[in-house]
């Protein structure tokens, strides 16, 4: 949490002192509370840390390429700070639910279910947004093996 706390400090302080704007609220449902309450910490590692923070790898990755194209540097080494520091993330949430799941098989399936469900209810609240919703099915986790869309059935 210290380092989620830190990454909206830094995006705030570099939005207001190198682009001039300034920090609002953005458009987050009462579903991402929900989420982060779930008493199964993995489900919630199964969410933020194995699906959302490894697609914000990606919008880091732009972020930090556009910001170099136009001349700021600053944003620019601070997305590769937030990169670096969300790569770790990914890392332990998907070193974590693969041990704690390895003879479980059930619950594995179940951490699946459950994302896929509340990424569908994610984005149903973005509908809106003009973006095309993402098949839930096809929604990958870190977790799970390259290519793997599915988990083992249990023995």
């Amino acid at each position: 949490m210290w380092d989620e706390a830190r990454h909206i400090e830094i995006v705030a302080k570099a939005v207001e002192d190198e682009l001039g704007g300034e920090l609002g609220y953005g458009p987050w449902s009462l579903l991402w509370w929900w989420m982060q309450n779930d008493p199964d910490p993995l489900k919630r590692l199964t969410v933020t840390n194995s699906w959302a923070e490894a697609n914000l790898m990606q919008t880091l990755r732009e972020w930090r390429q556009e910001a170099t194209a136009r001349g700021y540097t600053r944003i620019a080494e601070l997305s590769d700070y937030l990169q670096a520091d969300e790569r770790t993330h990914v890392m332990l949430g998907t070193d974590w639910i693969r041990e704690l799941t390895m003879d479980d098989p059930e619950h594995l399936a179940e951490l699946v279910s459950w994302g896929r469900n509340a990424i569908d209810k994610m984005n149903a609240f973005w509908a809106d947004s003009g973006k095309p919703r993402d098949d839930p099915s096809e929604v990958q986790f870190t977790f799970l093996k390259a290519g793997q869309k599915e988990t083992p059935a249990p023995a």
